[in-house]
């Protein structure tokens, strides 16, 4: 909320600008900041007349990565009202794009959210080869919060495939990064991931904490997962709640009752991250 109001004072006062080209950046860059805090809100409607507008400009103002910014943006909204069809072609025009210019960072990033689509639309190896060149694209660069996301990512691609032991070590290497970062988002990623895997495990208990910390730590920072990955999670955890019953809201209120380090010794089962 905070940063979504610094944008609106970003706007205001690039409307007072007299030069109509400074104008114009100053307009696109703000326009870019509040989309994207409007998509993590999950306000998509303005997330896309936000990114939309400042594409516009982009355009007008000849900046091609400007545009190609902003088309990987529309792509992420695209993915997440599950309109996989048209964010697999933003994603695409975004890439081509970045490789043009040689922007090897913003590859990485496309990359990874291509892989998302694929995962989404059931092409699960075409996800795991997309994410062999990110990962290794982020580690090049140094990139360790991208590293983070494309980790998560990966782990994502594993649990849903059933590849459940490969996706732990996935997992305690992001958790490394999380706490360096100071992450929370991508925790919250993390520890939903996690309690797949404690589901596919048969820890039912394990699984519904888990899923109650990363939904408490949600709110704080004002994240709510998109309708797709919150139906994602609930069909993960679907034979958890099953086997708890009655009991599941108990679990899943004492997992929200945690600390985060208390969170993380106890939903980790004790096992310390690999680095």
């Amino acid at each position: 909320e905070e940063a979504r109001t610094q944008y609106d004072d970003s706007l205001a006062l690039a409307d007072t600008v007299a030069d109509d080209r400074t104008r114009d950046v100053a307009r696109a860059h703000a326009l870019k900041g509040a989309g994207t805090v409007a998509t993590w809100q999950g306000d998509y409607d303005a997330a896309w007349r936000l990114n939309d507008e400042s594409l516009a400009l982009r355009r007008e103002l000849g900046d091609t990565p400007g545009m190609a910014v902003l088309i990987n943006n529309q792509g992420i909204i695209a993915r997440f009202v599950q309109n996989l069809e048209e964010a697999s072609r933003l994603n695409d025009e975004a890439i081509d794009l970045f490789r043009e210019i040689g922007d090897r960072w913003s590859t990485g990033q496309l990359l990874n959210n291509q892989a998302c689509v694929a995962a989404d639309l059931g092409r699960h190896d075409e996800a795991l080869e997309l994410l062999d060149e990110c990962l290794e694209i982020r580690r090049r660069l140094g990139d360790r919060a991208g590293l983070n996301l494309s980790l998560i990512t990966l782990a994502d691609v594993l649990v849903d495939i059933g590849r459940i032991e490969e996706a732990r070590p996935v997992l305690d290497e992001s958790l490394v990064l999380c706490l360096e970062l100071e992450d929370r988002t991508m925790l919250a990623y993390l520890l939903e991931d996690l309690a797949g895997v404690h589901a596919a495990h048969g820890r039912a208990d394990e699984a519904l904490r888990s899923v109650g910390y990363a939904s408490a730590l949600r709110e704080q920072i004002g994240a709510p997962l998109p309708p797709n990955e919150q139906a994602r999670v609930d069909r993960m955890l679907a034979p958890a709640y099953a086997a708890l019953g009655s009991a599941a809201a108990e679990a899943v209120a004492e997992g929200a009752a945690l600390g985060a380090r208390q969170a993380i010794d106890v939903l980790l089962d004790g096992s310390p991250p690999t680095t």
